[in-house]
């Protein structure tokens, strides 16, 4: 009784992180969701009734204009410019 059967025992070779690593996606997308919450709120906000003043921040640098709409793709200003979201960094109600 004093001796027991051996117990199988695999050995491991390799290295157990579990599950350390993540994939968050891309730095853009996450972006690009937070600018369109923050045109959402502009539009939703009290003080929106036909236009707002912004100033959007893009890599080109930054602009001053008056916001009167929105396409899933783009804002329109009051003067029919047609400004792409994709290409906004930042935006925020002046």
């Amino acid at each position: 009784m004093n001796e027991l059967p051996r117990v199988y025992e695999n050995k491991i070779d390799k290295e157990i992180n579990k599950n350390q690593t993540f994939f968050y996606g891309s730095e853009r997308n996450s972006k690009k969701i937070d600018i369109n919450k923050k045109i959402d709120s502009i539009f939703n906000s009290f003080n929106h009734v036909y236009k707002s003043n912004v100033r959007i921040i893009t890599d080109g640098g930054v602009l001053d204009k008056v916001i009167v709409g929105k396409t899933r793709n783009s804002l329109i200003t009051i003067d029919g410019e047609l400004l792409d979201i994709s290409i906004i960094d930042d935006i925020e109600k002046i």
